[in-house]
């Protein structure tokens, strides 16, 4: 089953609701993307109307950048299927090329929904404390993954034992999570019991020898864990439901669904926040 159609489906649908919102109207798709605050239309079926793109996005701008400046675009990269983690450094033309994705529409609906909240619900960790930042990333993205890997583990294992005659790819699945365990809580120690304290030393003035090597180390463990990511996405065809799943293996689905938004989170807040920031203090 084919799931980037239904994305995309839904991924304009969504647009298209902010755009109405904001009283944004007609996002044509062959119409030039303008960083200046003005798009004008054809007075005859549209208004003109004002249109303010957030920080300058552009399709040169990172995917990494974007999500960095404004959290909450993330919804949106997810919703269309584009990494904004380990492939935080793609240009935004790229990746939307590369999804077969309307640059113009893709750009609007990230300025619509990266408009700063009044709320204040998310945290600008571009300019939080690095230490604060450190912080957030073990209480609440290592805690998480030493929580529930484990169950999610003896889960997968259960649905293959159960469902694996008719689903052969349930064994690859339970392959890939226990791999990733085995590769990522080590991962976790050593991020805590090296790359961190280093980078406070860093903050305090005093980078260690070894700095720039220890953050190299930490984005390649990265890059090997969302392969694995990947791959669990595209054997559950997206997570999606089989016409035979019981309610152990929705709660298998569900699980690995969390386990990609926790790390897609936790990934992004590595490499493309506290590892700029930081390279920007070494230089």
């Amino acid at each position: 089953m084919e799931t980037r159609p239904i994305r995309k489906h839904l991924f304009f649908m969504y647009a298209a609701t902010l755009s109405a919102l904001i009283g944004i109207h007609g996002c044509h798709s062959n119409e030039p993307y303008s960083t200046t605050n003005k798009d004008t239309h054809d007075s005859s079926t549209e208004d003109s109307v004002e249109f303010h793109p957030v920080a300058n996005w552009t399709r040169e701008t990172t995917i990494g950048q974007i999500v960095a400046q404004q959290p909450q675009t993330a919804r949106i990269f997810e919703l269309v299927g584009i990494d904004y983690c380990c492939g935080g450094n793609t240009p935004l033309g790229k990746a939307a090329k590369e999804n077969q994705i309307d640059q113009t529409r893709l750009l609007r609906a990230l300025s619509v929904v990266g408009m700063p909240k009044a709320d204040g619900d998310h945290r600008n960790w571009q300019t939080a404390d690095l230490g604060e930042l450190i912080d957030h990333v073990v209480n609440r993205h290592h805690t998480w993954l030493r929580r529930e890997l484990p169950s999610l583990i003896e889960t997968t294992n259960t649905v293959f034992n159960v469902h694996g005659d008719n689903h052969e790819e349930l064994k690859e699945v339970a392959e890939i999570i226990e791999r990733f365990q085995a590769v990522v809580l080590p991962h976790l120690d050593d991020e805590e019991r090296r790359v961190f304290p280093a980078v406070r030393e860093l903050i305090a003035g005093r980078p260690p020898a070894d700095m720039a090597d220890l953050l190299g180390e930490m984005q390649s463990d990265h890059d090997s864990l969302g392969q694995d990511l990947h791959r669990l996405r595209t054997l559950t065809k997206g997570f999606s439901e089989p016409p035979d799943a019981c309610a152990k293996y929705r709660e298998m689905l569900n699980g690995l669904k969390s386990l990609e938004d926790d790390m897609h989170t936790h990934v992004h807040l590595e490499n493309n926040v506290l590892l700029p920031r930081a390279l920007k203090l070494l230089n």
